[in-house]
């Protein structure tokens, strides 16, 4: 399997790699999640990157191009690699923000 996450620097687990093809989630949108997302800590170590309306309205002029995108939330692991992706309209009770 060809890693087709070296554009953006950012390694893969297995399960994401499905999720992501599984839910349309492609390397941009990621990209952009992790650039203009808000940054939630979930359990001990791990981080969530959530593209919501908020961050977008903050981003200004950026966040027009990237309307399409809200909703992808990418869960990383303490490493930083992408653990899985989803379509999130609701934050969950457990993540915390990161101010």
């Amino acid at each position: 399997m060809k890693n087709r996450t070296a554009v953006i620097g950012i390694e893969y687990t297995k399960h994401a790699h499905k999720r992501s093809g599984q839910r349309a989630i492609g390397t941009d949108a990621v990209s952009a999640a992790i650039t203009y997302g808000a940054v939630y800590k979930i359990g001990r170590h791990d981080r969530a990157y959530w593209l919501n309306r908020e961050s977008l309205d903050l981003c200004g002029f950026d966040g027009r191009g990237i309307c399409r995108y809200e909703g992808v939330a990418v869960l990383t692991m303490e490493d930083g690699r992408v653990k899985t992706l989803m379509h999130c309209w609701r934050k969950p009770h457990h993540w915390e923000k990161i101010a």
